[in-house]
């Protein structure tokens, strides 16, 4: 059995337990002697299909499928370490499909033995039977009871530099199991997904916002309206998967698809999007147009992106202005500012930086449109070896308006996957325009000529 490649003291690892969904909370810590990926795997075991013993246990289980149904990852990180923690995450995927074990991806040595052990049916099986053998011989033995498996913890030879890390660092006590309301990088002043942002899904990302400005945002109150607020929040999305499934959101996903395509068209009138929004037209000035439609500005500035990728596919000067400068009163000011395409690793990125935005009633629809105009014009670029890569999401002003916490807090506490869609595949559209029909015949309900979110039009 090969060695931890993390930093182990005396022969004990610490690790925790966290979600992807947020990244900042340690479910449960421990320690091991044994290999860490081994243990990983004994804990993706019982989150899929163990029998929890305590009410912790069950809690526990819970936790991590619920994870999974909402799109998100469980992992695994070396604790013995506190700053290194980063170069510690050993789990890059985990599936959230319900009817089989965990697609696990691992990167370097550590691969081996989850793969062996938990990929192969029989040896997963063994090494369910042996765990299983394990707890009976606890419950049977008087002398492995809890207590003497605590008192045996105690002698385990700890460095006290590494006691009084973990202690600096985390919340509770310093074994056993952690609530959500624990944090991990109290001491470093920095959170974990800051120092290893990774692309997720619109599901993952938005879920990840809606934490963060429910326990970390500050109250103020613009135009006199009560509202929670995070400064200078930024998300990473797989714009292949830019759509929010999350049942408890009730999106509208008829007005989302008109909107993208409204903005692909260049289209500012307010005849074209109304059919699909009762509140959408109080925006507009004048009842006919609106003043601050992304649309025009859009496609007003294409040919200059296209041509500028074109000419330099390693330019950082592709970018479309959304804002208007001194702008006069209106209802109907940008929140966007700009829109930045930046190709790298043969795949097309997209940076949106936004002055504000809401994350309950905005960023699901912002998510989609910006990743729709990014597609659009990676077609119009035809160029085959660049891929539909990540959105990078940026906003100054990222909050909650008063008359939507409680939405949020109902979400969070019972969230469940609506459907399930295949990703995004650009290349499946033969033109630019094709994926602008294809997202009229959504909102219109249309026979589709293609097959992406076909899920919708059920």
């Amino acid at each position: 059995m090969r060695r931890s490649t993390g930093i182990v003291y005396e022969g004990v690892t610490v690790y925790g337990i966290y979600s992807s969904l947020d990244p900042d909370e340690i479910r449960y810590v421990g320690q091991t002697k044994s290999h860490l990926g081994e243990r990983f795997g004994w804990h993706l075991g019982f989150l899929r299909a163990g029998k929890p013993r305590t009410k912790f246990s069950a809690k526990y289980k819970q936790w991590g499928q619920d994870v999974l149904k909402a799109g998100g990852e469980v992992l695994c990180v070396n604790l013995t370490k506190i700053k290194a923690i980063s170069e510690h995450e050993w789990a890059d995927e985990l599936s959230s499909e319900g009817h089989r074990l965990f697609n696990v991806q691992f990167t370097g040595r550590q691969s081996e033995i989850l793969k062996t052990a938990w990929l192969d049916p029989v040896k997963r099986a063994n090494m369910s039977a042996h765990h299983q053998k394990l707890h009976a011989q606890t419950r049977k033995n008087p002398a492995t009871n809890g207590a003497a498996i605590r008192w045996q913890r105690k002698t385990w030879k700890v460095a006290d530099s590494t006691k009084e890390e973990i202690r600096k660092t985390l919340t509770g006590k310093k074994n056993g199991p952690y609530s959500l309301e624990h944090k991990i990088n109290v001491a470093l002043g920095t959170k974990l997904w800051h120092r290893n942002l990774k692309p997720t899904s619109a599901n993952s990302a938005w879920l990840n916002l809606l934490i963060d400005v429910t326990r970390n945002g500050s109250i103020v109150t613009p135009r006199g309206r009560k509202t929670r607020e995070i400064l200078g929040s930024l998300i990473v999305v797989d714009m292949t998967q830019p759509v929010i499934t999350i049942a408890e959101r009730k999106m509208g996903y008829r007005f989302m698809c008109a909107e993208a395509a409204m903005i692909l068209d260049g289209d500012d009138k307010v005849s074209t999007i109304a059919p699909y929004s009762k509140m959408i037209s109080s925006f507009s000035d004048d009842g006919d147009h609106f003043f601050g439609a992304y649309g025009t500005k859009f496609r007003s500035q294409l040919d200059y992106v296209v041509k500028s990728l074109k000419k330099d596919p390693s330019t950082r000067q592709a970018v479309f202005n959304i804002w208007r400068e001194n702008p006069p009163e209106t209802r109907d000011c940008p929140c966007t500012l700009s829109s930045h395409f930046m190709i790298r690793n043969n795949q097309l990125d997209t940076f949106v930086t936004m002055r504000s935005n809401d994350v309950w009633l905005g960023t699901c629809y912002d998510i989609f449109s910006a990743s729709m105009w990014s597609a659009y014009v990676l077609l119009r670029l035809n160029a085959p070896k660049i891929r539909l890569g990540n959105l990078y999401h940026i906003a100054a002003s990222r909050h909650l308006y008063e008359e939507n916490f409680e939405d949020v807090k109902r979400c969070l506490n019972g969230m469940t996957i609506g459907f399930k869609y295949e990703p995004l595949h650009v290349k499946e559209f033969a033109k630019p325009n094709d994926l602008s029909k294809h997202l009229w015949a959504i909102a219109r309900k249309e026979p589709l000529k293609y097959k992406w979110l076909k899920e919708l039009t059920k």
